[in-house]
């Protein structure tokens, strides 16, 4: 994917034990290399100053959870805007991280 509005690329990474998926990490690149978690380590990226319940990378560790537990990304609908109401806490915008866990997916048969 190209870089978003905000400057960041996404990335995902799948891991695949046995035939089934073990772990998944979401995350996002700039273009100076800086990932999204370090920005929100480092208290540069804080969705909770912009009212949010939870940080990003709760967020993404719930979404990610998520496709560890149901082994998949079915059964998830998402609206224009790549949201869903599908995982409990993950109120960013998320369709194109499926996507990519898709496609990572793919490539791991």
């Amino acid at each position: 994917p190209d870089f978003d509005q905000q400057g960041w690329k996404d990335n995902v990474t799948v891991t695949v034990a046995d035939g089934k998926i073990a772990s998944v990490v979401l995350d996002a690149t700039n273009a100076e290399g800086k990932t999204k978690l370090e920005a929100v380590a480092a208290g540069e990226y804080d969705l909770k100053q912009a009212g949010a319940k939870d940080g990003w990378d709760v967020q993404t560790k719930y979404i990610a959870d998520y496709v560890v537990t149901n082994q998949g990304t079915a059964d998830i609908a998402f609206n224009a805007e790549g949201k869903s109401d599908a995982i409990s806490g993950a109120t960013i915008s998320y369709g194109h991280y499926m996507e990519l866990i898709n496609k990572a997916l793919e490539g791991a048969k």
